[in-house]
């Protein structure tokens, strides 16, 4: 029962948060982040950012309010140990190794930025 609510919650919060980037991608926030392919015009890339905006939207809706029930059945019928668990401990040195790069990415332009260095270091 509480890992049925458990996932319930977290199928809710993942909608909740597809729903607010689909909000919040506007194309301000795609200039800033993205630089924008030179070999397509811009009215197809401000298409292709509305399309992805519009899908991700729904994908938010549907996951919070379609799919959560139909993920907590299948969390709660699924015994703890059972056949995933071994997906689990395949994936987990494949999930350390991307916090760790992550980790090591963040902390080299942290001490770059701190010691003054140009980035990329050498350029």
């Amino acid at each position: 029962m509480i890992a049925r609510l458990a996932a319930d919650i977290v199928a809710v919060l993942v909608g909740i948060a597809l729903l607010a980037f689909a909000i919040a991608a506007d194309r301000q926030w795609l200039d800033r982040h993205f630089l924008p392919p030179f070999f397509v015009s811009r009215r197809l890339y401000v298409l292709v950012a509305a399309v992805v905006r519009v899908m991700l939207a729904i994908l938010g809706v549907a996951l919070a309010l379609v799919l959560r029930p139909r993920i907590g059945r299948f969390i709660a019928r699924v015994p703890p140990g059972g056949s995933r668990s071994g997906d689990l401990r395949r994936s987990n040195p494949q999930a350390r190794c991307l916090g760790a790069a992550e980790i090591s990415v963040w902390a080299g332009s942290s001490c770059r930025r701190a010691l003054g260095a140009p980035w990329p270091v050498g350029a």
